[in-house]
């Protein structure tokens, strides 16, 4: 049960940088200040599915089902609620291109997206865990996540948020298990780099 809430906590943590980046004009800033949600995430020990696929080996991520139930279940919430804001129409229209861009892409498109998604969480994740200083793990953390959202790459929990904001999961449902196992093997490359160590 502490998995699944913290998974919710980690799903609505990533579902708040994904506000900030909506909110922003200038998609620079927006990438910058979205990494928030993995920072936060990182700081307070809460559950992130791509993290856990990045820090941990194939049979030990069979335990982790439950983080990744709660990382669905903090997007379609934190979907959901934002709706109900005075800013919700706007934001629920910008997920929903966003949504439309991802629906239209091909499986093999979004698969290696999502793989190279996860070489970047991967670098953001052990950068922050190995960092010397506080401020290189920080900066890590901004650059990985900066990287990814710029480079238009997939991120199977920030997409189940966009999927829940902008009311598109009918038609979109099916991205989810493709990135999902892209980001898997985006972590898992990024892990085995550095399991012996």
């Amino acid at each position: 049960m502490r998995k699944f809430l913290q998974g919710v906590i980690g799903g609505a943590a990533i579902s708040l940088g994904g506000i900030i980046y909506l909110s922003m004009e200038n998609k620079v800033i927006g990438a910058f200040l979205f990494s928030i949600g993995l920072f936060s995430i990182l700081v307070f020990q809460y559950g992130l599915i791509t993290g856990k696929f990045c820090s941990m080996s194939l049979k030990d991520l069979l335990q982790e089902w439950q983080v990744w139930v709660g990382n669905l279940v903090g997007t379609v919430a934190t979907g959901i609620i934002v709706q109900f804001t005075r800013n919700g129409q706007a934001l629920s229209q910008k997920a929903a291109e966003i949504c439309s861009t991802k629906i239209s892409d091909n499986a093999l498109s979004l698969f290696i997206l999502a793989i190279l998604c996860n070489i970047c969480i991967f670098v953001a994740v052990y950068g922050f865990k190995t960092a010397g200083s506080p401020v290189i793990g920080l900066m890590a953390v901004i650059f990985g996540v900066m990287v990814f959202i710029l480079s238009g790459f997939e991120h199977c929990v920030a997409d189940m948020f966009y999927l829940s904001l902008g009311n598109a999961w009918l038609q979109g449902w099916w991205i989810i298990p493709i990135i999902t196992a892209g980001n898997l093997v985006g972590g898992q490359l990024g892990y085995l780099t550095v399991a012996d160590k």
